[in-house]
């Protein structure tokens, strides 16, 4: 119980600013905390779920189509089909190690 006070007290101390995280299996993150409860810790991670390859060849909606021609309840598809941002949740009994990231992080 006395690890994971510490986890809370040092992410609220780090709230809004880079960190590194290891987990007690030996995982690691780095992201921005966003907010800390008594069981949890929010962290923002850059995605990785899409390479820049696919940024690169991902069509966009309108494109092609002849001038003034648009679907009749606007565009079926966002222009940004994914969030370059996802929320990762921790529990604070699984943190091993908080630790402040020097610099900036993006």
């Amino acid at each position: 119980m006395h690890q994971q006070q510490q986890m809370y007290t040092l992410g609220n101390h780090y709230l809004n600013q880079p960190v590194s995280v290891q987990t007690v299996d030996n995982q690691t993150f780095q992201g921005i905390v966003e907010h800390v409860d008594p069981h949890y810790l929010y962290l923002a991670v850059p995605n990785q779920s899409m390479h820049r390859e696919d940024q690169e060849t991902r069509q966009f909606p309108g494109y092609g189509v002849p001038y003034g021609y648009f679907p009749p309840y606007g565009y079926p598809y966002s222009p940004y089909p994914y969030s370059p941002i996802s929320r990762l949740v921790l529990p604070l009994t699984a943190l091993a190690a908080l630790a402040l990231l020097p610099g900036l992080y993006y």
